[in-house]
């Protein structure tokens, strides 16, 4: 076999799209696929068929879908591969796209949305932290000793994952006074 035989037989696995489901709303399958080389989000409207590419920049995570709202909330890279991220938000219709929250770029670990606020952790020079972003607007809940992926919220109560102390976590949070309950 000669060389540029062996290179083909290796660069044809990555040439195969990859497809990850990331929920249903308004009745569009919201997905990410690397289709045209770059991971981004589509949707799909199952009923007529009809694909849409939501996004054309590379997205490096998504929140989880929420009934309650037809927006996509995810971050993109902004600092050209230092995996500095800022929260974007797309409509799965793709009538909209815009920046989500006024921040500074950040490292982020885990995001969950319900349809009006996001809770996620992330990283900048002084630390990790809690964070809670509304509508064009983020605030630091708490600083936080440990790598935290928030998976889900209802309320004021956030559940997620602590794997480097191998628990599950459920935190609580007031906009006055945050608290970790374990």
């Amino acid at each position: 076999m000669e060389l540029l035989d062996v290179v083909r037989v290796l660069d044809s696995p990555v040439r195969i799209p990859i497809y990850s489901v990331v929920g249903y709303t308004h009745e569009r399958i919201v997905y990410l696929s690397n289709v045209g080389g770059v991971t981004g989000l589509w949707s799909l409207n199952p009923t007529v068929c009809e694909l849409l590419r939501l996004t054309r920049e590379p997205v490096h995570s998504v929140a989880n879908i929420s009934m309650r709202s037809r927006y996509v909330i995810y971050t993109r890279d902004v600092s050209k591969g230092r995996e500095l991220q800022k929260l974007f938000a797309v409509a799965v219709d793709g009538d909209e796209k815009r920046v989500y929250a006024d921040m500074t770029p950040m490292r982020f670990f885990g995001l969950t949305w319900d349809g009006e606020k996001l809770v996620f952790t992330a990283a900048n020079a002084s630390g990790m932290s809690l964070y809670l972003a509304k509508e064009g607007s983020c605030e630091k809940l708490m600083n936080v000793d440990t790598v935290m992926y928030p998976t889900s919220i209802e309320g004021n109560v956030v559940v997620g994952a602590e794997p480097l102390r191998g628990t599950p976590g459920v935190w609580s949070y007031s906009s006055m006074i945050p608290q970790l309950v374990r």
